[in-house]
């Protein structure tokens, strides 16, 4: 699978809900909107649906990060047996569509896990508190004041996207990469190795247990909120309530697909490691 190519597909399926509420009325933005379930509401269950299948890509992740605390003996015999010229022209499954060296893929993912880990749940519990007045808080839902602001929402999924779409090329089909392709020199797989090992202590197994609850969480409040909608017991809502609600669907959509396309990348990035070792290993025996 493309990482990036499954990406943008999955962003392709988020709709431009900010829009159609910027568009419900000309007439000022304090204006209360009846009726909004017609226009606005059809859109909601997309997010339920982007949402749940997040959230079920997020549970099927194992990173697998301690095979490679086990290669740190067989590298540093590589070093001292084998030459670069010798060990580069060996061919190792890796990720598809893989534009940069693995040194450089573990600068990027590097910086996207920190992203992630700043943004990432700060922002589901925000969207669970917009999402939680929309349904019991008419208050809310009619006032004209801008409550909640995802603007650090969408700078951090575009930073991660761009992230993704420099290492990643969405149109290849290419996943195997020579050694020589893959880092720069013999020492630099001792580097790669220990700075990977590094990158994986971030993802912390708490805290990716705390985002799948929040993405369940959300799920379900989100389908709460279409379904009340549908049946017209949320009726009226302000054009600004709306821009809050939707902005923050949108964006936070965006960052959980961009940061599941990190985890992603993470991933494989671990078993190419450990595949280009055994693959070395493979090479001397024979």
């Amino acid at each position: 699978m493309n990482i990036n190519k499954h990406r943008l597909s999955n962003l392709n399926k988020v709709p431009n809900l900010t829009y159609r509420a910027s568009v419900l009325s000309n007439e000022g933005i304090g204006d209360v909107f009846k009726s909004i379930s017609d226009f606005f509401s059809s859109k909601i269950e997309s997010f339920v649906n982007i949402f749940r299948s997040n959230g079920d890509e997020l549970k099927n992740m194992n990173f697998n990060g301690k095979q490679l605390f086990k290669l740190s003996k067989d590298i540093n015999e590589i070093e001292k047996k084998y030459s670069f010229s010798t060990i580069r022209p060996i061919e190792v499954s890796t990720i598809m569509g893989l534009k940069v060296n693995l040194l450089d893929l573990t600068g990027s993912v590097n910086k996207g896990v920190d992203i992630i880990n700043e943004n990432l749940l700060k922002s589901l519990d925000e969207l669970d508190s917009v999402v939680s007045k929309m349904l019991a808080d008419e208050e809310f839902r009619k006032s004209v004041r801008k409550s909640y602001d995802f603007d650090y929402v969408m700078r951090a999924q575009i930073a991660l996207g761009q992230i993704v779409e420099d290492v990643i090329d969405s149109k290849s089909t290419k996943e195997v990469f020579t050694v020589g392709e893959l880092i720069p020199n013999v020492n630099s797989l001792n580097v790669v190795n220990k700075q990977l090992i590094d990158v994986n202590k971030k993802i912390n197994e708490k805290t990716l247990k705390k985002v799948e609850e929040e993405i369940d969480k959300i799920t379900e409040k989100v389908e709460a909120l279409y379904e009340a909608m549908s049946d017209k017991d949320i009726d009226k809502a302000s054009k600004q309530s709306l821009l809050v609600l939707s902005n923050g669907l949108e964006q936070v959509a965006k960052l959980i697909t961009n940061s599941i396309s990190v985890y992603y990348i993470l991933m494989k990035e671990n078993d190419t490691m450990v595949n280009t070792v055994k693959n070395i290993k493979q090479f001397a025996r024979n």
